[in-house]
């Protein structure tokens, strides 16, 4: 594209999108990049779920402003460096053609032919990295824009108001009901402005083509209207905090944002958990992994013919190489005959009663509490990887924690749930079993006995339960296990 293609007098952003780079953009997609036209334009931009905000909202500004200020630059943030990874990069790098005299380069960045003028992209804890970002003058302008801004610190923002920019555009799907996100459209937001009109838009599903209105009521019928996630995905609502839920909101939301680094373990830190669903009521199916510190959902269904459904969750197991020894199952309900069936089919998984007593039942009232509660501690300490399941999300949401008559940490049955119109979490069930540890005694190779019984305790003391030899080339059909640990 050669700028005497392009008529600067009309080189608006949302014109500079439409035109030149093909975009069909929604209303309030077009009202966000005019406003960001003026010198001085500070912009806050909160959109639903899909609303175009990272492809078409920030893609357009950046490629924007390097086309028309040849000797200013743009700085992209972001709380996850996967948000610009996974989204940002790949839609600027779809208009490689567009401009083929620029360097697309995946680390990220785009250079132009001036060595001035250049987009760099990063996410960071570390206000320092915005050292030496400022705008040289009218000529030289500086465009900060901060995607997720939900996500990002208040330090962050302080370092970008330090480095002066002649544009700012801060642009995200609503979080929890703090930071100076949810500020610029709150008690800030006359802070936002451009030129002397406002400079905050929101964007709800019902504003973009592509939501569906029966997919709006239906969400709506599903969660209900006060739900934090449809008001978050679907209204583009700040969400405060849910109430008596096991799982707090602005814990998860961190996660979601900022997940830990990858940890995946070897064979023997593989578990897999079932959540069986063998009734008409609707229910889900329901296989979650955990590999190390990394959690996947690996299959959802419903089925009503039971060798149908244990043909379906065996195929998985295979697909996924598991071992009898590395899968749980939920044996309450249906879920003690599907249990027999699988071991009748060749596979022993292990059986877990999450109404039995706690392993640490001084705290908890049951095995299900146990799960629940402690997966909540691993969501706040923020050390493993969940999926990103809208599904999911909202079930870890509905569960809530009562009071027990001794005092301690118990969570509401599914009955329970069922009475306030909240189906069973089959997912969140799922997904926090797989969590649990898994405490092990390994076999014990009989030729590094030496007259003596080699008892490898695992990671606990105190058991008394059933020890067994293996032979040299004997496999156990499945590893002991403490009575008191989970799947016993």
């Amino acid at each position: 594209m050669m700028k005497s293609d392009f008529d600067f007098n009309r080189a608006a952003p949302d014109v500079f999108a439409e035109r030149v780079l093909k975009m069909q953009l929604y209303p309030k997609q077009r009202d966000v990049l005019r406003a960001l036209a003026p010198p001085g334009a500070a912009v806050s931009f909160r959109s639903c779920n899909e609303g175009g905000k990272t492809t078409r909202v920030i893609c357009a500004a950046i490629l924007w402003h390097l086309f028309v200020f040849p000797r200013g630059h743009v700085i992209t943030t972001s709380g996850s460096y996967r948000q610009i990874k996974d989204q940002l990069v790949p839609a600027l790098h779809g208009y490689v053609n567009v401009f083929p005299d620029w360097k697309f380069l995946r680390s990220p960045r785009i250079e132009t032919q001036n060595v001035r003028c250049f987009w760099e992209g990063f996410s960071t804890d570390e206000s320092g990295r915005f050292e030496g970002h400022h705008a040289g003058g009218p000529d030289e302008p500086l465009l900060i824009i901060v995607d997720e801004a939900k996500t990002v610190k208040d330090d962050i923002f302080e370092a970008i108001e330090r480095c002066k920019p002649t544009r700012l555009l801060l642009a995200s799907s609503p979080g929890y009901a703090e930071g100076e996100f949810y500020r610029s459209h709150t008690t800030s937001a006359r802070f936002y402005t451009s030129g002397s009109a406002t400079g905050v838009f929101v964007q709800r599903a019902s504003e973009c083509p592509h939501w569906r209105k029966e997919d709006i009521e239906r969400l709506l019928q599903k969660w209900g209207e006060g739900h934090p996630l449809f008001r978050s995905m679907v209204m583009a609502e700040f969400m405060e905090s849910v109430v008596d839920a096991v799982i707090d909101l602005k814990a998860l939301e961190d996660l979601m944002a900022n997940p830990p680094p990858e940890k995946r373990g070897n064979t023997g830190e593989r578990k897999a958990f079932c959540d069986f669903a063998w009734s008409g009521d609707g229910d889900e199916n329901v296989l979650a992994l955990r590999d190390g510190n990394v959690i996947t959902i690996e299959e959802t269904f419903r089925a009503d013919n039971l060798h149908a459904l244990c043909g379906r969750f065996i195929a998985a197991y295979t697909r996924l190489r598991l071992r009898p020894y590395q899968i749980y199952g939920d044996e309450g309900g249906g879920g003690k005959l599907i249990c027999d069936q699988l071991k009748a089919m060749g596979w022993p998984i292990h059986r877990v009663n999450n109404g039995a007593p706690a392993r640490d039942s001084e705290h908890y009232a049951n095995q299900a509490a146990e799960m629940w509660f402690e997966a909540a501690q691993k969501i706040a300490r923020r050390e493993i990887i969940l999926p990103i399941d809208d599904e999911l999300r909202a079930q870890m949401l509905d569960r809530k924690r009562v009071p027990h008559a001794r005092g301690k940490l118990a969570i509401e049955s599914k009955s329970d749930m069922r009475k306030r119109g909240v189906r069973s979490p089959d997912r969140a069930d799922a997904v926090f079993g797989a969590m649990t540890p898994v405490r092990m005694i390994k076999s014990v190779n009989i030729a590094n006995i030496n007259g003596e019984r080699d008892r490898d305790r695992g990671p606990w003391d105190g058991f008394e339960g059933e020890w067994r030899v293996f032979g040299e080339n004997e496999e156990p059909e499945y590893p002991r296990w403490h009575p008191y640990s989970w799947g016993c």
